[in-house]
């Protein structure tokens, strides 16, 4: 239920499940709905004990309760590593450096020997699919005095 939960679980694997339980469509259907239900509401709360005995009904067979307690406590540590793994982040920052260069040559004398800020930040993107690996990506700024002072005071003030 969790796989499929996941949008994991080829259809396959889920016939095999429904022949093995000797139920017809519709009814394992229900089951699968009912135990992504469970185990959904289990991850919400963390995988907590008092939750998987919230998730399941009053009128519960007892020892089936005690085995799907079980069995849900024993995967909830994976299941949350999953979960994680499968979470869309934003772009992580490994490195920064900077250094003021003089410009030496430029198509107007007001330019040149003017300072300017080189800013270079590389940023690990992570891919959007698991079996991608994550892409590095650098980034580079040329900043001059005057957008310097601009962004300076926008981050004292804003």
């Amino acid at each position: 239920a969790f796989l499929d939960l996941r949008q994991r679980c080829s259809q396959r694997k889920k016939d095999i499940s429904r022949d093995a339980l000797n139920l017809d469509d519709s009814q394992f259907a229900s089951a699968l709905a009912t135990m992504k239900n469970v185990i959904a509401q289990v991850m919400k709360s963390g995988g907590e004990d008092e939750a998987i005995a919230e998730a399941l009904p009053d009128g519960f067979h007892p020892q089936l309760r005690s085995l799907l307690a079980k069995i849900i406590k024993h995967h909830v540590p994976e299941w949350l590593d999953i979960t994680i793994e499968d979470r869309i982040s934003m772009p992580r920052l490994l490195s920064t450096d900077w250094r003021v260069d003089l410009r030496a040559a430029s198509d107007s004398v007001k330019k040149m020997a003017v300072p300017s800020v080189i800013y270079t930040m590389e940023i690990e993107e992570p891919s959007m699919q698991k079996d991608q690996p994550s892409g590095v990506k650098t980034v580079q700024l040329e900043l001059t005095k005057a957008s310097l002072e601009v962004s300076m005071s926008c981050t004292i003030f804003c």
